[in-house]
């Protein structure tokens, strides 16, 4: 591979200047080296194998490390809402990434031999289309088709090229992942055509979404069930997706009839609400549930609201339909201010309104007044307004404190969502579900993807909620467990949250990144969230909590 002058092709360019990339296989491989083709994928579309060319040096390129990047965590919840800042934001609104910001500690996240991405000044540069040449065993090559975001990093797999040297000898180069044949030096001249691609703007020098996943000893960040299901639960669920296999060459029920009977009557023990099945939805997590909604009530042109600080999910499903995001504020206390909320609902006509309850990161829960409240403003946007109450902590909620299902029989217009991640325990089973009007569960269905929902997840949830009773004596012991740190926080002088999640937001700390930090260092993985000087802990295990508690001892001096 080599780098020629757009214009001049054959002549010998200013380095840097007008360079372009073609490709080409100049020697094949010998017939002792044919086994290395097994790395490369199938031909045609394929993820890119080449890594970020930072600059030429007399023609030869420096061809960016990729080592170190498998491992780079994105923690997205630093953002606008979760300061409690008020206002619209468009969707194409950048949000910072907690390790970029340096919320991590240096270790399993860096590699000091990588570059990071922003220092290199191209968060907004344009995707591009590289072609590059593959040889295989049987063929003298394979063309293959990656996506290159432009001067930026790529993850993909490796691939096997065969390169003239600066000597006119030759060798073989790959770059991605590891490989037992991997040659670290890149080919001496790459040349590769750029061809823009049409990303939407707004997703321009964005991150995937997600919290930190490293492996440490107590893991209290994202909100997870810590037990895991009993071995009842396991043979169960084992049994029933053996009898879904055997039916795998045919496509599942898309309508999860069987599964939305289940929902209908697990709710009706859990709330004491009568629910029919053709008022249950069901989708993978509720993350695909919201985007539904989305999909069906927003949309260009439209707007949906909610009140900060909250999950900080909502803004993305608002970016992924088109639809304008605006974060009104909580009070300080972080309940709802409903004479604030009728205000912004007037003025910005909402089609649609999302209220977590119990909120993320808060915990704190809703009064069914106060969603009565915002019901009764919904009602008068031109054009209807769908309210969802968002419960996917709302197992946990405390004795006492009723569910917004008890409203569906009145409002037409309200959504009420669930989910199997946290009670059941079930979070890498990706199961939400949604309990609203036939008619609203029918706009959903015009939406949703054919057979969105596998046999195999159908079976699982159907396993999973014959063990209902089960599974909400442990929700018991987490709520007490969430109790209890409540009181010991505030034992200790800090301020806490009335909660009715399986979490715990405690401060307020002049520097919440260093007790983040400190507590990871021993080992402790807490979420770094909410507004500034706030954190927030998931409920463990009595252990977990235990090193949770000895390790912020030591930390903040308590």
């Amino acid at each position: 591979m080599r780098l020629v002058d757009d214009d001049e092709t054959g002549v010998r360019s200013e380095p840097g200047k007008d360079l372009v990339a073609e490709t080409g296989v100049v020697q094949p491989l010998g017939r002792h080296e044919q086994h290395v083709d097994q790395s490369v994928g199938d031909p045609g579309v394929d993820v890119a194998p080449l890594g970020h060319v930072r600059g030429v040096d007399g023609l030869r390129p420096d061809a960016g490390t990729l080592r170190g990047l498998d491992l780079v965590a994105h923690e997205r919840e630093q953002r606008r809402d979760d300061h409690g800042r008020t206002g619209a934001a468009r969707p194409q609104q950048r949000r910072r990434d907690e390790v970029d910001g340096g919320l991590a500690p240096a270790g399993p996240l860096h590699d000091e031999r990588a570059a990071p991405v922003r220092d290199q000044g191209v968060d907004r540069g344009p995707l591009v289309l590289a072609q590059d040449c593959v040889l295989a065993s049987d063929q003298r090559h394979e063309r293959g088709l990656g996506l290159l975001p432009h001067h930026r990093p790529v993850i993909g797999r490796r691939r096997v090229v065969r390169c003239r040297g600066p000597r006119g000898g030759s060798h073989g180069a790959m770059v991605g992942r590891s490989h037992p044949h991997a040659v670290d030096d890149p080919c001496p001249e790459p040349r590769i055509s750029p061809v823009t691609l049409p990303l939407r703007p707004e997703l321009a020098g964005l991150e995937p979404y997600g919290a930190p996943q490293l492996d440490v000893p107590v893991l209290l960040n994202v909100n997870e069930n810590p037990y895991p299901p009993s071995d009842a639960v396991v043979a169960r669920i084992a049994a029933d997706v053996a009898a879904a296999a055997h039916g795998l060459n045919r496509y599942p029920d898309r309508d999860f009839l069987e599964l939305r009977q289940d929902l209908a009557a697990y709710l009706g023990r859990e709330s004491g609400v009568t629910l029919s099945p053709d008022q249950l939805w069901a989708a993978n997590g509720s993350n695909e549930i919201m985007l539904h909604l989305l999909q069906a009530f927003g949309g260009p042109g439209r707007t949906a609201l909610s009140f900060a600080p909250t999950y900080s999910m909502y803004p993305e499903y608002a970016r992924d339909t088109a639809t304008t995001w605006v974060a009104g504020r909580r009070a300080d206390d972080f309940s709802l201010d409903t004479a604030a909320a009728t205000e912004w609902i007037a003025r910005h006509q909402p089609s649609v309104i999302l209220l977590a309850s119990p909120n993320n990161p808060t915990g704190t829960a809703l009064p069914v007044a106060d969603v009565e409240v915002v019901l009764a403003a919904a009602d008068t946007v031109v054009g209807g307004c769908v309210v969802v109450v968002d419960e996917a902590y709302g197992e946990f909620r405390r004795a006492g404190t009723p569910s917004a299902l008890e409203l569906l029989a009145a409002h037409p217009n309200l959504a009420v969502s669930r989910t199997m991640s946290k009670a059941f325990g079930l979070a890498g089973a990706r199961v939400g579900y949604l309990a609203a009007a036939p008619a609203l569960v029918d706009a959903l269905r015009v939406v949703r993807l054919p057979y969105h929902l596998s046999a195999v997840t159908q079976a699982v949830a159907r396993a999973a909620l014959s063990f209902a009773d089960e599974l909400m004596a442990q929700v018991g012991s987490l709520r007490d467990g969430r109790d209890a740190c409540v009181t010991w926080l505030r034992e200790r002088g800090l301020t806490v949250t009335d909660s009715d999640a399986n979490f715990v937001l405690f401060g307020l700390f002049d520097d919440r990144h260093a007790i983040w930090k400190g507590l990871l260092e021993r080992g402790v993985l807490i979420r770094e969230v909410g507004p500034e000087g706030w954190l927030r802990v998931s409920i463990g295990t009595p252990a977990e909590m235990a090193s949770f508690r000895d390790a912020l001892v030591e930390v903040a001096g308590l």
